[in-house]
């Protein structure tokens, strides 16, 4: 089995507060608090898990709250190498009512000789084959190219790079040929300077990643499913009638990531991965947090009415 290797550069503790309704300017008591490690590295870590596919974190903190996020990690049984970040790990807060209100803080500086270990690491592990994802923010201080350095020391060892980025961090590692991209729509205008309303404007706005050597393209659309795009295939998958209710939609990219790859893995099959990431990333967006083995179980066993179009 391909070894799974997962950088977090930003992860992060969630405080999650859930109100019947919040009101600014007043004291609020929340219904019902959550508290739990995350980031979009340890998400994808967390559904690999539940996968029963193995994977291994490359996480970068500090400070005085790392005890209770590795605590947690290890009661998930997730398996990580840690490496020093310049300051606490960062704490994000949730507000959510009828609408959900996110506070996202900034991660602390890393230095050069930190990433440099990091490097040295996944020289003296990774083998042929194997995958890395880059994903999450970059913290304040890091240069954006690092993603790129990061699918350019991937490729040289015959390794297949994931980047879940957007903006210039996305845009230099696409430079360097990654295996595959997975921005949203947003994220995917945002790193062309252009909006895409329809079918076509998608069409030509992977066109020219595609031919700058990005290998796959999965971009994900909410409620109205994915889309992989790669020079032999561009096909869509709409979510499945599952009659369940969006519980919180944090999350869903990272598990589609980890559903796709896991699937991609043990059949090399684009149409039957893109469906797994849209199972896994339905799951999570019905779940408080990332998709338990159970409900994932659930959704799976109704795939085959997942419906794939070309585009």
């Amino acid at each position: 089995m391909n070894n799974i290797y997962i950088i977090s550069l930003s992860p992060a503790i969630d405080y999650i507060l859930k109100f019947d309704e919040l009101k600014k300017d007043e004291t609020n008591r929340p219904k019902e608090t959550e508290i739990y490690p995350a980031g979009k590295g340890i998400h994808i870590s967390m559904i690999l898990n539940n996968l029963n596919i193995a994977n291994e974190s490359l996480i970068f903190s500090n400070g005085d709250f790392e005890k209770y996020f590795y605590n947690n990690l290890n009661k998930l049984k997730i398996k990580y190498k840690k490496f020093n970040a310049n300051g606490d790990i960062r704490i994000n807060i949730k507000l959510i009512d009828q609408h959900q209100t996110e506070c996202s803080v900034s991660s602390p500086c890393i230095e050069i000789n930190e990433l440099n270990k990091l490097k040295e690491y996944l020289i003296k592990n990774i083998r042929p084959n194997d995958y890395v994802i880059a994903t999450g923010s970059i913290p304040k201080g890091v240069d954006s190219k690092i993603y790129g350095e990061i699918v350019e020391l991937t490729n040289s060892l015959n390794a297949n790079c994931i980047v879940d980025a957007f903006g210039d961090s996305l845009s230099y590692a696409i430079e360097k040929k990654p295996f595959l991209i997975k921005p949203n729509i947003k994220e995917l205008s945002l790193t062309i300077g252009k909006k895409i309303k329809n079918k076509n404007d998608l069409l030509l706005a992977t066109k020219p990643l595609l031919e700058q050597g990005v290998k796959n393209i999965l971009v994900s659309m909410g409620s109205k499913g994915a889309v992989l795009i790669n020079d032999q295939i561009s096909i869509k998958c709409s979510i499945g009638k599952w009659n369940k209710k969006l519980v919180n939609a944090a999350g869903a990219g990272d598990s589609m990531i980890g559903g796709f790859l896991s699937e991609f893995i043990q059949t090399n099959d684009y149409e039957k991965a893109l469906k797994m990431g849209i199972v896994c990333g339905s799951a999570t967006a019905y779940s408080n947090k990332i998709a338990s083995a159970e409900l994932i179980n659930e959704l799976v066993s109704s795939i085959d009415d997942l419906r794939i179009e070309n585009l």
